[in-house]
């Protein structure tokens, strides 16, 4: 996700440039740090938004209620911002395009066990869980 917003950061600094009717504000940078700490978790996201790695860590039942299992990145997110048709395909289209190849980076076989259970997780973990 970090990528992301580095490249859509580049990308409107770009447009900014080129449009003339637009007048040139000075925008606060986006210095994404080596390691971001967050004091919560974003819920309900698509499951890509984070770190195979770091989604993999997660206990089932925090991991199903933070993300679902839906993406929302292309692989390479180099291809961002290129105007490319998988830019403009729709969430099934894209999810069957990629889905399978993106969704085998996580861990999901214990996330269906957890779908059929009520998900207790309590907010105080949420909050003082540190990447």
């Amino acid at each position: 996700m970090n990528r992301f917003i580095q490249l859509l950061d580049r990308k409107r600094e770009e447009n900014a440039r080129y449009d003339y009717t637009k007048r040139r504000r000075q925008d606060r940078l986006h210095c994404m740090p080596s390691e971001l700490q967050f004091s919560t978790l974003l819920q309900g996201v698509p499951i890509d938004y984070y770190d195979p790695d770091f989604s993999n860590r997660l206990q089932p039942q925090l991991c199903s209620k933070i993300t679902n299992k839906s993406i929302a990145l292309l692989p390479d997110i180099e291809q961002t911002f290129t105007h490319g048709q998988d830019e403009r395909l729709g969430d099934k289209a894209f999810m069957h395009k990629y889905g399978e190849e993106v969704l085998a980076r996580y861990k999901l076989d214990d996330l269906s066990d957890v779908e059929s259970e009520e998900i207790s997780v309590d907010e105080e973990d949420l909050n003082e869980m540190e990447l």
